[in-house]
């Protein structure tokens, strides 16, 4: 598989040390959504002594939270170790619109997290969900500067919107993320755009 390919990489490598720790949690993630993680400890202890530790102002610090987050998000797992995760990215007063690209993967994985917590609110907790996705939505709005990443974000809207009762806003929404997923071959973003069509009808 892909993945074994990538380790099998790193266990090859003969330079110097590098700074894999965005690997490591890409691949831990990437065994827990694919519910092999039995496989975690002994994937990770083969590319463990080909890496060092990130720098703090390398541009792999940014991209760590993108995949350190879809350890919570690929199973949804939206508990107090998701919730101190996005706070410990908060208290670094990063700008969504200056972090680098590969960052950004940061703010859709969260954005989507906090509609599912919305979709599956008890009653008093609804408002605060709404609130809390908002802001996730606020936040990925200004880290959107590509196509694919704006698709992402007008799906979401479109849910909001919906929650909002603002019916014609949705569906506008939905008609821009829908052809943007389309253009950019984006299956997340469709079925986000179908997901939610359903739920308006259903309403």
């Amino acid at each position: 598989t892909w993945l074994s390919q990538a380790v099998d990489r790193v266990e090859q490598h003969e330079g110097a040390p590098m700074a894999l720790e965005f690997l490591e949690a890409s691949v831990r993630a990437s065994l827990l959504a694919l519910d092999r993680e039995d496989e975690i400890g002994s994937t990770l202890a083969r590319i463990r002594s080909a890496q060092i530790g990130t720098r703090r102002k390398s541009v792999f610090v940014g991209s760590m939270y993108g995949v350190r987050v879809r350890e919570f998000t690929e199973c949804m797992r939206l508990g107090e170790g998701f919730e101190a995760l996005v706070a410990e990215v908060r208290a670094l007063k990063l700008d969504p619109r200056r972090v680098h690209m590969a960052a950004t993967e940061y703010y859709v994985h969260v954005a989507h997290a906090r509609l599912h917590q919305c979709l599956h609110a008890e009653p008093e907790q609804r408002e605060q969900r709404i609130a809390q996705f908002s802001e996730a939505l606020d936040e990925l709005r200004r880290a959107a500067r590509v196509p694919l990443l704006l698709g992402h974000y007008r799906a979401l809207l479109a849910q909001l919107e919906w929650m909002r009762e603002e019916w014609d806003d949705a569906a506008k929404s939905f008609i821009e993320a829908e052809r943007l997923g389309i253009q950019e071959s984006a299956p997340w973003v469709l079925y986000t755009v179908y997901r939610g069509r359903a739920h308006m009808l259903n309403a």
